[in-house]
């Protein structure tokens, strides 16, 4: 699949250059390392839009991330996927128009409703496995699969799921192969871990089976005190459907998840087969349980949440904190071989830059190099 070439940086999108001549810019939603996202109105019809403006200049030699992600988004088209509606090239700035996205993260949606059920699980994950077959069958894998990029497109009962945050997706063909280890602590699948390089689309179907297996129950498969921990349960395919938690979850659901969670994945499912467990098949046939487990799942969903959210902010913290020791001169006392750290993505529920998610979920794996 194509790159931009260099010259042509971004390769302007838009035949109307100035990104001020055509939005109005409105409220700040949220910003990362290299960008700001802004509610914008298209002054010719006055829809709303999110912007995302990222500097040029701080991108450096990571235009060619940029450039890839914008090349994907700009080739789908998924009722379930974020949406590319143009960007605009300019000197100092690009500026990505995105569908403007109000309904927040999927599972704080959970959160807030009053009532949810196996079958309610089922849609959900009915209409992201229909955005991840989408892509996959144009080539395309995610590589980022996580709760943090599912989001409600809007505050109504009937909102659809978004999936977002393409700044790790790459296309996959014979010529291209990935290769590189990237993801995010507990999602990120073991072949990656393992470095069984190259690795092909199933990543994302075993990401997506830990994403279900924490709508059911409210809690991850794989957990520990530190990545490596977690590491180490995920390269093993450890994890178990602990009583009390999953005695009301149906036989069919648990099969489901381990049609997933496969540890090979020349035997895990990919999105075509998963789309057609019976699990999933049982949500317009009406036979999936409808056992409300709104607080079983709320209990633990809630504790885990406050625990992802509190890690996430101390590892922006320890960012920062890098970056005035590299700004002044100074070291790191234990360097940089560590951990993963979550990445700081944008509040603004909107994809994160391309440079940005390349820099920060690398996965540092022990005692390894990191593959590209």
């Amino acid at each position: 699949m194509p790159f931009f070439s260099k010259k042509n940086k971004s390769g302007s999108s838009s035949s109307h250059r100035h990104f001020q001549e055509k939005y109005e810019l409105q409220k700040k939603l949220g910003s990362g390392g290299f960008s700001e996202v802004h509610e914008v109105v298209r002054k010719s019809d006055q829809t709303n839009y999110a912007a995302k403006i990222i500097e040029r200049k701080r991108l450096k030699d990571n235009l060619s991330n940029l450039d890839l992600e914008i090349g994907i988004l700009k080739a789908i088209d998924h009722p379930n996927i974020v949406k590319l509606v143009e960007h605009i090239d300019e000197k100092k700035h690009i500026y990505l128009i995105m569908t403007l996205i109000t309904g927040g993260e999927l599972f704080d949606r959970i959160l807030d409703v009053g009532y949810y059920s196996e079958k309610s699980a089922a849609t959900l994950v009915q209409q992201i496995l229909s955005a991840v077959d989408y892509l996959h069958g144009r080539q395309i894998v995610h590589r980022d699969l996580k709760p943090e990029n599912l989001l409600m497109l809007d505050k109504t009962p009937e909102s659809p799921v978004i999936l977002s945050d393409f700044g790790l997706s790459a296309y996959v063909t014979d010529e291209h192969q990935m290769r590189q280890s990237c993801g995010t602590p507990g999602y990120v699948a073991p072949e990656i871990l393992l470095k069984r390089h190259p690795y092909n689309e199933k990543i994302d179907c075993w990401s997506t089976g830990v994403i279900v297996y924490i709508l059911l129950c409210g809690y991850p498969p794989f957990y520990g005190e530190t990545d490596h921990q977690i590491y180490d349960m995920i390269k093993s395919a450890e994890y178990e459907f602990d009583s009390p938690s999953w005695d009301c979850i149906s036989e069919s659901a648990k099969d489901f998840i381990n049609c997933l969670l496969q540890l090979n994945p020349l035997k895990r499912y990919s999105t075509q087969q998963a789309l057609q467990h019976p699990w999933l098949l049982s949500v317009t046939s009406q036979t999936v349980a409808e056992v409300d487990i709104s607080e079983q799942v709320k209990e633990k969903l809630k504790t885990f949440l406050a625990k992802t959210r509190w890690k996430k902010a101390f590892n922006a913290q320890k960012a920062i904190h890098r970056m005035q020791l590299l700004k002044g001169g100074g070291q790191e006392e234990n360097g940089n071989n560590g951990d993963n750290e979550d990445d700081d993505d944008d509040d603004s529920e909107e994809e994160s830059s391309s440079s940005e998610q390349q820099q920060q979920q690398q996965l540092q794996l022990p005692q390894s190099t990191q593959q590209t």
